[in-house]
């Protein structure tokens, strides 16, 4: 990418250099670097950054380096709101993966047919897995575990 600023001091960002451009009716793209730069267009440098803990900010030109840049800007979380998401996801799984055998539970309560051991088993299995996995969560002391943490059932 490039960038340079135009005319009212705003900058344009361009994936690529244009075929056109002031008295250049094409092939401006082609023509050396030097007119380029003359021109002042710089490259465009996106800086490492933590893609969790940071989000990109605005585009200026570094001077020093000759090229624009973002700014980094760290997020501020809330790690009890964090968590309560993260647990709410984890629920939310485990009540799909047990709705696959609601009709079990159903046709007990409405028929008096029991729930198959298995199935019985595999739904306990769902539950104390999401309690494991809110206990879990409960007790992190990092936002980063937080968002980073896999809900695996």
């Amino acid at each position: 990418m490039k960038a340079r600023i135009d005319k009212n001091e705003q900058i344009m960002v361009v994936s690529e250099l244009p075929n056109k451009f002031r008295n250049t009716i094409g092939g401006y793209n082609l023509l050396p670097s030097s007119v380029h730069r003359n021109d002042g267009w710089r490259d465009v440098i996106v800086p490492d950054y933590d893609h969790i803990m940071q989000r990109l900010g605005d585009l200026y030109y570094d001077e020093g380096s000759d090229v624009f840049t973002y700014t980094v800007i760290d997020i501020e979380f809330d790690i009890a709101a964090e968590k309560s998401a993260k647990i709410k996801q984890a629920k939310q799984t485990a009540n799909m993966l047990l709705s696959k055998t609601d009709w079990y539970v159903i046709r007990e309560m409405e028929r008096g047919e029991s729930v198959p051991d298995e199935v019985s088993a595999e739904r306990q299995a769902i539950v104390n897995r999401c309690n494991e996995i809110e206990s879990i969560i409960t007790a992190m002391n990092e936002v980063r575990d937080v968002l980073t943490y896999l809900i695996q059932y």
